[in-house]
Parts: C-alpha cells; structure tokens; sequence
C-alpha cells in the first residue's frame, strides 16, 4: 500500500514505490513531514516526492524479511555510543510514555539483528508517537542492540519519554523518537 501525503490530502493508492537518490551531506532537504493524524499504527519507509511532499510506504512482513536478508551482507560498524560524531539532541518536548515505549519497541524489534534500508527514512507509528532512523547516505542497516542504546542515550542527554535524536556523523545516519506530527529526519 502507498501513501501520499500532502498537509491537505491523504490519497492511498496501490501504485509502486518512489526511490529516492541518496543525499550528499552538503545538500540541505526539507525535514520530513509527520504522518497525518489517523494514520494506522505501523512501520513505513520514508520519502521526500520531488514537490517535497511525504510519502508513507507501509513495510510489509515480506519486506522486513528481504531488508534483513539484505543486512547479511552489510558489515556492522564498530560501537555505536563511542563512534566519532554521535550524541544526542533535543527536541526540548516530551512525548507520550505509552506511546514511545510501544514506538520504541516495535522499531527495534523490526531492526532485529540487521534490517537494511535505503529510503530516506524508515519510521514506526505507534499512537502519539514516531520511532525513526535517518539515512543521509547510500543505505543503512539497523540492530536491535544499537538502537536500544540510541534510546538510552538519548533520555541521559534530553530526559526520559522526551523528543530527540542520536546523530551518527560516520554512518550519515541518525535514530530518533518524536510526536507524531512533528517533522524529523
């Protein structure tokens, strides 16, 4: 399924997926819009369309499955927390408890042991809650281990069930959790 989705318009269409090109690092994009409310609980790929609108794409179970059988052939960086470049920033607002721990949770089950992606983003909606990683370069893989210190990380820098990211310069990449709707990536 295919989500568009405009500040006024919401369309679901069976149509394929958009790829988008990797992003150089001196290239600043428009920050990714939330999901408009309502949307269902999930985890999506990300995307900017070329008139800076957002797309939505819901990961399937198939798809997850082919995003960690690609991970096999990705090595793994070394320690996430100790990386050049890595901390954490603050959104300076706090997000639902219930709601991020439930966000939280279903997107570092979905990284499992290596989940590979090359949109823009992928994000897991749960409630009032976005769970995300950013990819600015040419794909990244996600683990389970090294998200769930991203989230450590960041309640130690911005606080327990408050918004924010890690940034990981190395990898152009970052992991994050924000209220949904808020614009992040």
């Amino acid at each position: 399924m295919f989500i568009n989705y405009t500040p006024h318009l919401l369309l679901a269409t069976l149509a394929g997926r958009a790829i988008a090109s990797p992003t150089p690092v001196n290239e600043a994009k428009a920050l990714l819009t939330a999901p408009q409310a309502g949307i269902a609980d999930g985890t999506y790929f990300v995307d900017l369309n070329e008139d800076g609108t957002t797309n939505y794409t819901v990961i399937t179970p198939e798809a997850i499955l082919k995003g960690r059988a690609a991970s096999l052939n990705t090595p793994k960086a070394g320690s996430a927390l100790v990386a050049r470049g890595s901390r954490a920033h603050c959104s300076n607002h706090g997000v639902d408890a219930a709601s991020l721990a439930g966000a939280q949770r279903a997107f570092a089950e979905m990284c499992g042991n290596g989940y590979w992606f090359n949109s823009r983003a992928i994000a897991q909606v749960w409630g009032s809650a976005i769970a995300y990683g950013c990819n600015y370069g040419n794909g990244q893989t996600c683990h389970s281990a090294d998200v769930w210190s991203f989230y450590g990380g960041i309640d130690n820098g911005c606080g327990y069930a408050s918004a924010g990211w890690w940034s990981m310069e190395e990898w152009k990449a970052s992991y994050g959790r924000e209220v949904n709707p808020a614009g992040y990536c």
